[in-house]
């Protein structure tokens, strides 16, 4: 098994969080709340990833499945690390 850099473990940790996190907005306040969560960090681009239907396991799968590249985000200073 390859063993990921500080860089690629901080990358993924942060996608984890941040999938539970949504997944967690899911939960409590419903899949409209969820998606704005997602509208509100990603451009379309990367939204279009996302499966039409909103479950828990989709979000958090998709999340963690995106590569750095895959990701656009809405706001435009995150976009050059």
């Amino acid at each position: 098994m390859e063993k990921r850099t500080q860089e690629e473990e901080d990358f993924y940790q942060a996608k984890r969080i941040f999938a539970s996190a949504v997944c967690t907005i899911l939960e409590k306040d419903g899949t409209q709340s969820a998606k704005r969560e997602l509208e509100n960090a990603f451009n379309e681009s990367t939204l279009e990833r996302f499966p039409s239907e909103l479950t828990k396991m989709a979000i958090y799968d998709t999340i963690i499945s995106l590569e750095r590249s895959e990701i656009v985000y809405r706001d435009e200073n995150l976009n050059n690390p």
